[in-house]
């Protein structure tokens, strides 16, 4: 019985492209994550999409203004990151750039406290400061890469794909 006026504004949309030392990876993901003032923490939002093409391009939409880095995955390179921007209600933002790495490796072997080789140890990479407790579990590792493989038969461990941080 009454007009009603739903007034709808158009998202921002960040675009850019993916590379590797290689050239393009086959496919990968870019997840759009909130930047913090004074740090070089981000924070996962809940944006992110799958690609695979050939240019390395993709495009994410931005619900609100804003500091922000595109974090971009692909099999065989370490999680790796854009520069931070600052996106503005209703402005694109374009030539986003996210050169991907290998990463990093960990190696090492788990002893018991006799001296044997533990097998099937699990071993997982963390920031420098995680302290497992249940809220660095709920925030999970900011920046750094958290890996979780198992021992081998002699109590070996590799973590790889490592993006530069302390662990």
């Amino acid at each position: 019985t009454g007009d009603v006026i739903l007034q709808m504004r158009r998202l921002s949309v960040v675009s850019g492209r993916v590379s590797t030392p290689e050239g393009i990876p086959d496919s990968y993901e870019v997840r759009l994550r909130r930047a913090h003032a004074n740090t070089d923490q981000t924070t996962e939002t809940n944006i992110k999409a799958k690609f695979s093409n050939a240019d390395g391009s993709f495009e994410l939409s931005v619900p609100a203004d804003g500091r922000y880095v595109v974090e971009a995955r692909a099999k065989d390179y370490a999680p790796s990151f854009s520069q931070e921007f600052r996106i503005q209600d209703g402005a694109d933002y374009s030539g986003v750039e996210i050169a991907m790495t290998v990463g990093g490796v960990i190696t090492g072997t788990v002893f018991s406290s006799s001296g044997d080789p533990v097998v099937g140890a699990i071993v997982s990479s963390h920031n420098n400061d995680f302290m497992n407790d249940e809220f660095d579990r709920f925030l999970g590792s900011m920046n750094a890469t958290t890996v979780k493989v198992r021992t081998n038969g002699e109590g070996k461990f590799r973590l790889q794909g490592l993006r530069p941080d302390t662990y």
